[in-house]
């Protein structure tokens, strides 16, 4: 039921990414010379660039799950990855120190999956990805509070 309510999710979002196509040509490097970019394009600059200065993404405990919000986040990663087949990035699992080591690690490994699939579902190469969990051996904050356990709950692109 698990991998079913994922599918759905799945084909949720690409049918929302491939409805809101704005018509440009993929691939195209050389961006058109306009006299005066207009107030929906710098706006859409700044938020493509504060997306793509998001590489942390938080989950909930014990979950893989990808919120809606780091979706759409993770839509402009994938779009600038898959116009740079030069590129390539780390998807870093990690985990909060609660359960066992083993757990942990395993849980950091699913959640990085779970990026990865999302990126590749949305066209970037296998071969752009690698997949690495630490588990909960690298913590971004130290400490047993859930607001330092909820930080160290996440993927980090490198």
């Amino acid at each position: 039921m698990k991998n079913i309510f994922k599918l759905f999710t799945l084909l949720s979002v690409l049918a929302v990414t491939a409805c809101s196509s704005t018509g440009d040509t993929e691939g195209s490097l050389t961006p058109e010379v306009a006299s005066e970019p207009t107030q929906t394009e710098v706006q859409v600059s700044s938020v493509e660039r504060d997306a793509l200065a998001t590489t942390v993404f938080y989950f909930d405990f014990n979950s893989d799950n990808i919120s809606a919000e780091d979706r759409a986040t993770l839509v402009y990663h994938a779009d600038k990855l898959k116009g740079s087949t030069d590129l390539s990035i780390r998807l870093e699992g990690h985990a909060s120190e609660e359960g066992t080591r083993e757990y942990n690690l395993a849980l950091g490994e699913r959640r990085a999956d779970a990026v990865a699939m999302f990126l590749m579902a949305n066209g970037v190469a296998r071969s752009q990805i690698e997949v690495v969990s630490y588990g909960e051996e690298q913590p971004a904050v130290v400490g047993s509070t859930q607001d330092a356990l909820s930080k160290n709950r996440r993927v980090e692109i490198k």
